[in-house]
């Protein structure tokens, strides 16, 4: 092992190990929002710290400690779970299908609305106030009438949208004090565009994309790293230091990601560059390695059948994402889910 290598892996042993202590820690004390999002920034900056890494760690390194990296952000996710349990969420059947023909009839159930009455702002809070007693975004969204649910999140320091079905979601600007993590999970049949904010100055610290099913998605600038999981029938958008894509079918990723991007269990999944309007201030200083796929499952030297490069002529327009996908025409998500081939 090289000086440069064994350094790395005794600094990435410290960290991880300090890491699982501080979630471990969450269950026996008071779980504070701002503990989760600090650890939940240190997993990014230790993904950032393995993408400057790459030019001399070997490839069965980088995969052990990108998997390590996985660990940790599922640990974190499920612990948080337990602190602030969630109801159990179930698929039924669709009682009006969002397109004719389409094969796949079950639904998830939306969780059960609450009382925003009952919840709190940062601002009203006490130190001790839990997590849990601030604002829930998902509440608003679910009972806002508007054809386009613009969440402020202005109350928050992280955005967390968890199950939503047949919905159009687009964050305004003032989510930019809100860009210190984002996770969305547990998505049916929607379009999301979280560039407003995440631009610039602005940008995501980390991300991560959960168990979404027919759904369109745009990132905006992530600083960090990106972690998709279990998403299906999709369209993504990401610009990131890194992309980690775990357990994904037929998606269409358009990318601009500074290192390789890395798939594991995944098939028919395509890759292209990012849409014109979605470059970043810093694309001139960064390669966009869109097409540098590495398959962590496909260790042969020929090149895997998992993913391939997305024809120019099947690339969705300019105008799609410039004016449909941030809501400034009238379609509505059936409509826009339509012209992007995810829905028939």
């Amino acid at each position: 092992m090289s000086g440069a290598n064994l350094k790395f892996y005794q600094d990435f042993q410290s960290t991880t190990a300090t890491l699982e202590a501080d979630i471990d820690r969450l269950a026996s004390t008071p779980s504070r929002q701002a503990d989760i999002d600090d650890i939940r920034g240190r997993i990014s900056r230790l993904s950032n710290t393995l993408a400057d890494a790459t030019d001399y760690l070997p490839t069965y390194d980088q995969k052990t400690y990108a998997e390590t990296i996985k660990g940790l952000t599922d640990t974190l996710n499920k612990k948080v779970d337990k602190v602030a349990p969630k109801p159990r969420f179930q698929f039924k059947p669709r009682s009006k299908p969002s397109a004719p023909g389409a094969k796949d009839e079950r639904r998830l159930l939306s969780k059960p609305a609450t009382d925003d009455s009952q919840s709190a702002t940062p601002s009203s809070s006490s130190p001790s106030t839990p997590a849990q007693a601030q604002k829930d975004y998902n509440v608003s969204l679910k009972s806002s009438p508007d054809l386009v649910k613009k969440p402020s999140f202005s109350s928050s320091k992280t955005v967390n949208l968890t199950s939503h079905e047949n919905l159009h979601i687009v964050l305004p600007p003032s989510a930019s004090h809100a860009t210190s993590y984002g996770d969305l999970s547990d998505f049916d049949t929607c379009v999301v565009d979280m560039s407003g904010p995440a631009r610039g100055e602005t940008p995501f610290a980390g991300l991560s994309l959960r168990n979404m099913r027919r759904c369109i998605v745009v990132t905006g600038d992530v600083e960090g790293a990106v972690h998709i999981t279990g998403v299906r029938d999709a369209v993504v958008v990401v610009v990131s230091r890194q992309v980690r894509i775990h357990e994904c079918e037929r998606v269409d990723f358009y990318l601009h990601c500074s290192s390789h991007p890395i798939i594991e269990d995944c098939s028919e999944v395509r890759f292209a560059p990012n849409p014109e309007c979605y470059t970043p201030p810093w694309s001139s200083t960064h390669e966009n390695q869109w097409d540098q796929v590495d398959d962590f499952k496909w260790l042969k030297a020929d090149h895997s059948p998992n993913w391939s490069v997305l024809p120019e002529e099947d690339r969705l327009a300019d105008d799609f994402w410039a004016d449909v996908v941030p809501g400034k025409t009238s379609a509505g998500v059936t409509d826009i889910l339509t012209k992007a081939g995810i829905i028939s």
